[in-house]
C-alpha cells in the first residue's frame, strides 16, 4: 500500500513494527522521537510513551548514538506500542542482540502483549524462540505456509521436529546454522 492512498493513514494507526533494527537517526533523544510520532500517528499518547521510557529505564535526553542495542529495540518497542496499535509486527526484533539481550527483550514482549492484550506476530528464523513464545507457530518456506500448530501440539514440540518437518516438506536438507544452532 502506497502512504498516499485512502486508508493508510487508518491502517498506519492499527499496526506497531518492530524490526531487527532501531532506525532512528543518532543524534536524536527518546524526547525527540516523541515529538516526531505525535505528528505522525492521530492516536499518539505521550503519557503512555513516557510510561514506557520509565518502564524501560530509558534516558530521554540521551542522543539515540549513545545508546545500547538493547536500549535502541526497547525504545523501538516503546514507539511500536505508544499509538496503541491492534497488531504488533515483530520482524526479527531480537536478531542483532547477544543472547542475554535477546532473551531480556523476549520477556519484555511477552509481559506486553499479554499486559496490553495484543494480536502479535512475531518474524524469527529462531526454531527455539519460535516454539516458546506466542501461541501459534506458522512455518513458511518460499512463501508457502509447510506448517501451523498451536496449542498443546505446539508446547510439545521440539526443534528436531521442525526441523525434520521442513525437510520432509521441502525435500532438502535444513542447512541455516542460526536456527539449527538456536536448539
Amino acid at each position: 500500500m502506497d502512504n498516499r492512498e485512502p486508508g493508510f493513514t487508518a491502517l498506519k494507526n492499527e499496526i506497531g513494527v518492530v524490526l531487527d533494527e532501531a532506525y532512528f537517526p543518532e543524534v536524536l533523544t527518546a524526547e525527540n522521537v516523541a515529538s516526531i510520532m505525535r505528528d505522525t500517528y492521530r492516536n499518539w499518547d505521550d503519557a503512555y510513551y513516557r510510561a514506557f521510557l520509565k518502564r524501560f529505564a530509558l534516558p530521554d535526553k540521551k542522543p539515540f548514538r549513545d545508546f545500547s542495542r538493547g536500549m535502541k529495540m526497547k525504545l523501538a518497542l516503546g514507539v511500536a506500542l505508544s499509538h496503541k496499535p491492534k497488531l504488533l509486527l515483530l520482524d526479527e526484533h531480537t536478531a542483532a542482540l547477544d543472547p542475554k539481550t535477546a532473551a531480556k527483550v523476549l520477556e519484555l514482549s511477552d509481559k506486553i502483549i499479554a499486559e496490553h492484550n495484543l494480536t502479535a506476530l512475531m518474524v524469527t528464523h529462531n526454531m527455539k524462540d519460535a516454539i516458546v513464545h506466542g501461541n501459534r507457530l506458522i512455518m513458511m518456506h518460499e512463501g508457502r505456509i509447510i506448517y501451523d500448530v498451536a496449542g498443546e501440539e505446539k508446547k510439545n514440540l521440539q526443534v528436531e521436529d521442525l526441523l525434520e518437518r521442513f525437510e520432509k516438506v521441502s525435500g532438502e536438507e535444513f542447512a541455516n546454522d542460526r536456527m539449527m544452532l538456536a536448539k
